[in-house]
């Protein structure tokens, strides 16, 4: 606790950064438009709709590290545009900040939780440090169900007439699923018919999908404990 302690003070006294900085990560020119840097794509640079974050707002969750239990309560969100997370020490402080990638912690919202994987980049060999979430991790039979906020942009920008206003660029999460099986890493979708390929391997799990549907992530996890028992 004493570590997670220090780690979240030390971030909120260094203050927050400015939304903004969140997603104007630089900016480029073409044919006279200026483009910006949104994570690692490009786009032209309007204005934008939509929000850099998972989370609508500041949630009450949990930081913990891997030798701690209870860990530290505070308010969060996760900005998957930067892949970091941002918390508050009180819901009503009016500065956040972004805490640094840390390996061995890991921030719980309660139906799931962020922790960070090391990956490769396959272009160029690179390994990064990443956030995916966490929504089901069974460590005795090494089941975990997870997905990858990658960053989605609606590209509105284009050519117009000097008489049309550009519409405005549009920033989405969207969630890449995964669902890992001993060392085998297998991306999915939420249909009952991707599961069924993946766990049809006891007989109890035909009547379980004949009589439950999968919608959610939380229905993934409901079948996963099903399948445990």
């Amino acid at each position: 606790m004493k570590r997670i302690f220090l780690l979240v003070m030390l971030f909120s006294m260094m203050g927050s950064f400015a939304q903004s900085s969140s997603y104007n990560l630089g900016v480029n020119y073409n044919a006279g438009i200026p483009y910006r840097n949104i994570g690692n794509k490009v786009v032209a640079d309007v204005d934008f709709e939509g929000s850099p974050y998972i989370e609508d707002t500041f949630v009450k969750g949990r930081i913990l590290s891997d030798d701690e239990k209870n860990g530290r309560e505070v308010f969060m969100r996760f900005n998957y545009v930067n892949n970091l997370v941002e918390i508050k020490l009180d819901e009503n402080q009016e500065k956040s900040s972004f805490i640094p990638r840390v390996s061995d912690i890991k921030y719980d919202f309660g139906n799931y939780r962020y922790v960070l994987k090391e990956v490769k980049d396959v272009k160029n060999g690179k390994t990064l440090d990443i956030y995916y979430i966490e929504f089901y991790n069974n460590e005795d039979d090494k089941i975990k169900f997870i997905a990858y906020p990658e960053l989605e942009i609606v590209d509105n920008s284009g050519y117009t007439t000097g008489y049309e206003k550009r519409k405005p660029n549009i920033i989405k999460p969207n969630l890449k699923y995964f669902v890992q099986n001993g060392n085998k890493l297998t991306e999915i979708r939420l249909k009952a018919k991707d599961f069924k390929n993946l766990f049809s391997d006891k007989s109890k799990m035909e009547s379980y999908f004949k009589e439950n549907k999968i919608k959610d992530e939380q229905d993934v996890v409901a079948m996963l404990e099903f399948y445990a028992e």
